[in-house]
């Protein structure tokens, strides 16, 4: 599953609805529910199946493969040129044990 075109393109249309949106500042539902809904609400397809998600803007479809892998489509050269190798080796152990992990650039 392509989990991380599927984010982007998620949050791409995230982004622009909220700046179209007649009030940039007042939009009709906050950023935090449609964060939530997608977190929370929104369940992984079985291997095979194809999954329709109603995203801001469009539809986005959503398909498990059949194998095992990939389930990470992003390319690891551009991982490790924005987060440098000892960040990623102490971040790392975390993910293993599933620990919440959080970001800040």
């Amino acid at each position: 599953l392509p989990y991380v075109s599927f984010i982007q393109q998620y949050l791409s249309q995230l982004l622009e609805h909220v700046q179209q949106s007649p009030s940039a500042s007042n939009p009709p539902l906050s950023l935090e529910s449609y964060v939530h809904n997608l977190l929370y609400e929104v369940l992984c397809p079985a291997p095979g199946q194809l999954m329709r998600i109603t995203a801001p803007l469009s539809i986005i479809n959503v398909e498990m493969p059949d194998s095992e892998l990939p389930l990470f489509d992003y390319n690891l050269e551009d991982l490790f040129a924005l987060v440098p190798t000892a960040t990623f080796v102490d971040v790392l152990p975390c993910a293993f044990l599933e620990n919440q992990i959080m970001l800040l650039s």
